[in-house]
């Protein structure tokens, strides 16, 4: 069937489809008939989805949206790069050869067109096939062009991105060997050695003990070992296979049945009986594994669990110093870094990534369309046409790169404009060699670089992915294995873990490293670079240890089992971080260790929280991660074409999450501590460790200002609908209003951003009296003498009254008792407010909490002195305080405030600060002055 555009004078380009009879189409639905049927000698399940068949069903939704269309132009194309769902109904028979087709189409958005396709038996009437959500992305003719590699525009066939090609009488796709590679005559043989040989290289099992009918999820192959055994196939054999259609091979047979079918051999079967046999490796169970479960995989003892494991048991050791052993190490990053030759990196190196990158960036804009180069200044930028929606947060990345770089910029519009900056040729082969031999130790990254941009544009649109280009090809596998094993700043970062667990297992109190082993897990070992450093330091300085290496991904596991085989208490496991970890792994370790994993991940304080129930009370959690203070956008064509990139739902506006984003996500974790490794060198700043002591003590975040903001959901929710003793009382759930005094005025500001961040309509207002507004202010690292009740330099010990579960209520001194009340000095528990007063210990009490102290010793055993904590991190402090969320923009909510001149507890300047810069900011907001006025 030949057809062309109907509103086109003269041909644009054509297509041939095999199957569609008829087609007629009215506004927005297309009916007609298909005539197809699979060819008689195709095996069963190649018959029950034949692909010309079903192609021809889907080809209506390109009918529609690129022939009835208003959308659609000459010039421009409608490709379909998403599928939502294809489903075969049971009345389905691949012999029915008449079918009636019926489509509708529905616009996504601005380029982008939906279309579901229904097709019934012509004899039963009933629907059969079903091919739903089909998205198609607007894409100009110009530049499909330039990603088929320049042939001409007439000659693109498919309306879709699903070819169809002209079949031979056994109905199956042509396979076409690439010119000058013949399959050499007579050797029809089954390639069952050859993809034997590339399951064991990929798996790192020997070849003896793989059977072809081995489930592909038991030897390790998942979605990245597929993609491996994808591209190695491709390379050895000249048989390219989609990676949907392989993840569908159940086994190691099924791989090579299609293999031998496509390239027309006979499927062999010397190995038959063989594969009817048992094997080590089948009748190990130790093999088997699941995705987001703990499985054993090492032939190696599962380490036993103590009854008492986090208790202190006799065999274990128990870590008392490991804060002061971060403080020993917290600063040594540049010191480390000098050594590994990182120091040189945002001055000497950074502006050449930046210089290939924008290279590679303006190349696939051109190839889109957009020829930055033949812009004039002031010039508007064209739009990039046909890039998937998946991608679209890279794009803005790539915007930004272009904008930092002063190549575009917003003109008084807010569009974009082309600037009279010359874009410089960096990416051609003799500059890029001049660039990898000036650094060569960050060669990792620009071979990556190398591999990834010239394919940008195709990927950016669909034509290519990029898993396959990173992880398909061995080369690009090997400098994705080095980068972390030798890129520099990396391996500073490393090197500074190391010697913190060193210090840690060293200093040991309580039983010694002799009388048991230290428990470490690893998430997100990948392919074992951190592993190797830490597993052998510990070896070298005789420390007894049991690892735990885990990966999400199965095939990474099996290889690490393999790589570290010769190495003592290492066990392997898959493991998924965003599900709630198993039972028999709480409370089991004493460090939790991971590189660059965490921020790959949906939520960052979910992924937290699972981790932290699985440190013992005297564990710590240690991060290696990028916190760069500079955009890196080198990783973002590497690494953004990949949908893991962008899957965070936590609030971040990019997968590299600054330091303070990461303390904030520990904080609601439940973790108390929060230090990180720095420096004086921007190298410092750029791969930190990461340090977290586990203390879940209830904080003034987790307590006090949880509770204020439910009791808002409650009233809102819960309260209008309980009946009450007076009927003419009645709630209104549309007039909230917060009221607090002195501390729980503070609390009642916080849920003009708590209630925000939990997804709750604030208060519609806030009224507050003489209450702490400014956390941030030097009046609290200094001691205050409240009137009548001044430090007289009593002895006394701050967690006497302090309780092993908080409290709600102490009735024993009322609470608008002044502090010069005698009482109060004389009871252990109402003294702690005069302690935060005498010891300027307000912000460590407040917003750290205290614990009991019979908890204090096992909890937190490096505090020798609870009378004089050290203060809470910057990032926790802004977190409680209502001034640093105003700045934030976090705060909106309408605020009434009331201060006395004369309050000696709380600086009435802090409330007039915090009004103002509501003011300044939008919010409805006034502050009384009372003259004279005490707290």
């Amino acid at each position: 069937m030949k057809m062309k555009r109907l509103d086109s004078p003269e041909p644009s380009w054509s297509f041939s489809i095999t199957g569609i009879k008829t087609i007629t189409c009215l506004g927005s639905e297309a009916a007609g008939t298909v005539s197809i049927s699979p060819g008689l000698d195709d095996p069963p399940d190649q018959r029950q989805a034949d692909t010309p068949m079903v192609d021809s069903f889907m080809q209506f939704g390109g009918f529609l949206v690129n022939y009835f269309n208003e959308a659609a132009s000459p010039d421009s194309l409608f490709v379909c790069h998403h599928v939502q769902r294809v489903q075969f109904g049971p009345a389905f028979a691949p012999d029915g050869k008449d079918w009636f087709v019926w489509a509708n189409m529905t616009s996504v958005d601005q380029g982008n067109m939906s279309t579901d396709v229904y097709v019934s038996d012509t004899h039963s009437r009933k629907t059969v096939f079903t091919a739903l959500g089909m998205t198609f992305g607007k894409i100009s003719r110009t530049s499909l062009m330039r990603m088929l590699g320049g042939s001409d525009a007439r000659d693109v066939e498919s309306l879709s991105a699903m070819k169809t090609r002209d079949r031979g009488p056994a109905g199956r796709d042509e396979v076409v060997a690439p010119a000058g590679e013949k399959t050499p005559p007579g050797n029809n043989m089954s390639k069952r050695a050859e993809i034997f040989r590339i399951a064991a290289s990929i798996t790192d099992i020997p070849e003896n003990e793989l059977s072809g009918e081995m489930p592909l999820v038991d030897i390790g192959v998942d979605s990245l070992g597929a993609t491996e055994m994808v591209g190695d196939i491709a390379s050895t054999l000249n048989v390219t296979i989609d990676l949907a259609t392989f993840l569908f091979f159940p086994n190691i047979n099924a791989i090579i049945a299609h293999v031998d079918s496509q390239l027309g051999l006979q499927t062999g079967m010397e190995d038959e009986a063989r594969d009817s046999l048992p094997t080590e490796a089948a009748k190990d169970p130790q093999v088997s594994m699941s995705h987001g479960d703990i499985v054993e995989i090492a032939k190696v003892t599962k380490p036993k669990r103590d009854n008492a494991l986090g208790s202190g048991h006799s065999t274990l050791p128990i870590i008392r110093s490991i804060q002061e052993s971060f403080d020993d190490v917290r600063l040594s990053f540049d010191r480390l870094g000098a050594g590994a030759q990182a120091l040189d990196y945002w001055s000497d190196i950074y502006p050449d990534d930046v210089r290939l990158v924008l290279e590679y960036t303006t190349e696939a804009f051109h190839k889109l369309g957009c020829e930055l180069r033949n812009l004039r200044p002031e010039e508007p930028v064209p739009e990039v046409e046909g890039v998937l929606p998946r991608h679209r947060q890279l794009m803005r990345r790539l915007y930004q790169l272009l904008e930092d770089e002063n190549v575009i910029e917003r003109s008084a519009s807010g569009d974009y404009v082309r600037t009279n900056k010359t874009i410089e040729t960096a990416a051609d082969e003799q500059n890029f060699r001049e660039i990898i031999d000036k650094h060569p130790l960050n060669g990792p990254i620009r071979h990556l670089l190398q591999a990834v941009g010239p394919h940008l544009a195709a990927c950016l649109v669909g034509g290519e992915d990029a898993r396959q280009i990173l992880f398909g090809n061995r080369l690009n596998k090997k400098w994705l294995e080095q980068l972390y094993m030798e890129w520099p700043m990396l391996v500073t970062a490393t090197k500074l873990l190391g010697g913190f667990l060193l210090h840690a297992f060293t200093k040991t109190s309580g039983p010694g490293p002799l009388s048991g082993p230290f428990r470490i897990l690893e998430v997100g070992a990948g392919t074992g670079g951190t592993t190797r450093h830490l597993v052998h330091l510990l070896t070298r300085h005789g420390i007894q240890f049991e690892y735990c290496f885990t990966d999400i991904s199965a095939s990474l596991v099996q290889k690490a089992k393999t790589s570290f085989a010769d190495v003592d208490g290492m066990t392997f496991a898959v493991l998924d971080i965003e599900q709630e970890p198993a039972a028999e792994l709480a409370d089991a370790f004493h460090v939790v260790v991971s590189t660059n994993c965490i921020h790959a991940t949906r939520n960052i304080t979910h992924s937290l929280s699972n981790l932290r129930r699985m440190l013992r009370e005297d564990g710590a959690l240690a991060l290696i991660e990028m916190t760069a203070p500079r955009p890196l956008y080198v990783f973002d064509v590497i690494v953004g074409l990949l949908e893991g990139w962008w899957l965070f739902e936590d609030g971040r506006s990019h997968a590299l999450a600054d330091v303070g984003f990461w303390a904030r996500a520990f904080t609601d974790a439940g973790f108390r501590e929060v230090l990180w490794s720095d420096g004086a060198t921007l190298e410092a700043k750029t791969v930190r460790v990461l340090y977290h002591r586990l203390c879940p003590e209830t904080r003034l975040v987790d307590g006090p200002m949880v509770d204020v903001c439910e009791a808002v959901e409650w009233a809102r929710t819960t309260l209008p609908h309980i009946e009450l003793k007076n009927p003419d009382v009645k709630p209104d759930p549309d007039s909230v209003v917060v009221v607090g005094w002195s501390s729980g005025g503070q609390l009642a500001l916080s849920t003009g951003w708590t209630t925000v961040e939990k997804g709750l309509r604030p208060p519609n207002a806030i009224l507050a009296f003489y209450c702490p507004t400014d956390y941030e202010d030097d009046w609290w690292q200094k001691p205050i003498q409240p009137i009548g009740a001044e430090d007289k330099g009593e002895d006394y010990d701050v967690l006497e009254a302090v309780q092993d579960e908080p409290i709600t209520n102490y009735g024993i001194i009322g609470a608008w008792e002044p502090l010069s009340d005698p009482r109060i000095r004389g009871d252990p528990r109402a003294r702690i407010v005069l302690h935060m007063n005498w010891k300027a210990q307000t912000l460590p009490v407040v917003i750290g909490g205290l614990p009991s102290r019979s908890l204090a010793s096992g909890e937190r055993p490096e505090i020798q002195d609870w009378n004089a904590l050290r203060q809470p991190p910057i990032e926790e402090v802004r977190r409680c305080s209502p001034l640093a969320q105003v700045r934030s923009g976090s705060y909106a909510t309408p605020t009434f405030m009331v201060h006395g001149t004369a309050d000696d507890l709380i600086p009435w300047r802090q409330s007039f600060r915090t009004v103002e810069e509501m003011k300044t900011r939008g919010v409805d907001a006034q502050l009384v002055l009372v003259p004279e006025g005490p707290h």
